[in-house]
């Protein structure tokens, strides 16, 4: 939230893990490395126009899949299904990776829900295209593995 029509606030990710180099720089520290990344690397601002900062540190913010992804989180989400007008939406809720524009696009079709509308609003970044995937060819790998070894 910003004071006026004046100014404006920016969020900055530093993605880091708990315990980190990043994690364990002082505010000040964190703050310093987003206004010199703004300055020299963007030259998006000058450093002289930023009057505040605040850092938040946030664990778990981003979701961490692992081979056994699907079956935990369809065992968490069939729990849930238990608890009437419980609804899960965004990072957080559905435990899966959104930008902010999935989880307030999630949110917003949540409340059309809500309103009546017959839609899903866990339909949201579902789409195959948008998703990384590698696939590698079994004999790929095989390959690749005999190459490692020798």
């Amino acid at each position: 939230m910003v004071a006026d029509n004046d100014h404006t606030s920016l969020v900055l990710e530093c993605f880091c893990t708990e315990g980190d180099h990043i994690w364990t720089l002082s505010d000040d520290a964190i703050g310093a490395r987003c206004i010199k990344d703004l300055v020299e690397k963007l030259n998006f601002i000058e450093a002289s126009e930023v009057e505040d900062l605040t850092v938040i540190r946030t664990r778990d913010a981003y979701p961490v899949y692992d081979l056994l992804y699907q079956k935990k989180i369809s065992l968490i989400q069939d729990e849930l299904r238990r608890y009437v007008g419980l609804h899960m939406v965004g990072r957080g809720g559905t435990f899966r990776y959104n930008n902010a524009d999935h989880s307030i696009e999630m949110g917003l079709r949540l409340a059309r829900k809500l309103l009546g509308d017959q839609i899903d609003h866990l339909d949201v970044n579902v789409e195959k295209e948008y998703h990384e995937e590698i696939r590698i060819h079994p004999r790929k790998v095989a390959k690749s593995l005999s190459q490692t070894a020798q």
